[in-house]
């Protein structure tokens, strides 16, 4: 049973010793070939081409020899005014290699021209984005059990945090629509001082939203680096609201007051909508790109429910808070990654 064993496991090594050396001398003969398809270029016999080169195609070169083998015939079929077998290779090779570009300081004009008859960018991708965001809340219209004209509370900002997936589709040259579906946490601060002179009351809101952003982008290209603007809307539904609140006397007449987080779902409208202006950029990799991402989101709709005003009793009576009308901007930064795919073809005249 071991000398089998040891047979079979001398068989394997020969069929892969055996196997690599026949790769080996296939890329030295075609990386041949290949110089002599060039050398044939040159010389104007460029009949001889197609026929040198076709079993290297189908078995031998590597992905950069491919790819050289392709330009030749491209070029070799433009001289002899074949433009239907330049389309035909130029077709093989953006398959190949969608993200190919042309080196216009050595290729011919009409190579370059024939390029540019086809349809190479992205015709959609795929990402993650995540990062932090900092609330600006607006209070448009007070209330309280106090005086709302002489005290007003204080909103002030604090980290919340985003992410999510995203597609991109490409609509024109430089012009994307975008759709989104995103986790977003807001948060905030809100102090009310000297309400009566005596006490100080303080909370902390958090927010969940489940959003989907749509959008259009438009971008600019310079080599790798690609800025772009975006604007949009991104409705939203709110899947939890919580605040933790604290009332505290300053002259130390009684104890501070504070208890559990206050379940805020009844007190909120569950769908919001903002409208996101924005701008990032991108950084080209290999089938795909690197982002950062910068935008606005300003609320277009009232996060009270005006008719539950007064319904939280605990907020109301314990820590003597009315909510305001109140909206939830948010100033977020973002970090991504996309993946594109490619469909190249040739485009409409």
């Amino acid at each position: 049973m071991f000398r089998k064993k040891t047979l079979i496991h001398l068989f394997l090594a020969m069929l892969v010793l055996v196997g690599s050396a026949n790769w080996l001398w296939a890329q030295s003969n075609c990386a041949s070939t290949l110089k002599k398809a060039e050398n044939l270029y040159d010389e104007g016999q460029i009949e001889k081409i197609p026929e040198i080169l076709e079993n290297c195609l189908s078995y031998g070169f590597s992905k950069a020899q491919k790819i050289r083998a392709y330009e030749l015939l491209i070029q070799t079929y433009l001289v002899d005014a074949n433009t239907k077998n330049a389309e035909k290779y130029m077709m093989k090779l953006l398959k190949m290699e969608p993200e190919y570009t042309v080196n216009s300081e050595i290729m011919p004009a009409e190579y370059e021209s024939l390029f540019d008859s086809f349809q190479t960018s992205a015709i959609f991708s795929i990402g993650v984005i995540g990062g932090m965001n900092r609330s600006n809340v607006y209070a448009y219209e007070q209330y309280g059990v106090h005086d709302v004209n002489s005290v007003k509370g204080d909103y002030e900002q604090k980290i919340g945090f985003q992410f999510g997936a995203f597609v991109n589709k490409s609509i024109i040259d430089n012009l994307e629509a975008s759709v989104e579906f995103q986790i977003h946490q807001n948060a905030y601060h809100y102090l009310l001082s000297n309400t009566y002179s005596f006490a100080t009351t303080e909370f902390d809101e958090k927010q969940t939203r489940f959003e989907i952003p749509v959008s259009l982008l438009y971008s600019y290209d310079f080599n790798r680096i690609k800025p772009y603007a975006r604007i949009g809307i991104a409705p939203g539904l709110i899947t939890s609201d919580q605040i933790s609140a604290i009332r505290i006397y300053e002259d130390n007449s009684h104890p501070n007051i504070t208890g559990t987080n206050i379940n805020m779902m009844e007190s909120r409208n569950k769908v919001s909508a903002n409208l996101i202006l924005g701008a990032g950029i991108r950084y080209k990799v290999n089938r795909g790109y690197f982002l950062l991402d910068i935008r606005y989101n300003l609320a277009l709709m009232n996060q009270t429910n005006a008719e539950k005003r007064y319904y939280n009793d605990e907020l109301l009576y314990k820590y003597y808070i009315v909510e305001d009308n109140i909206q939830f901007n948010a100033l977020s930064f973002s970090l991504g990654y996309a993946y594109s795919f490619y469909k190249p073809k040739k485009k409409n005249k």
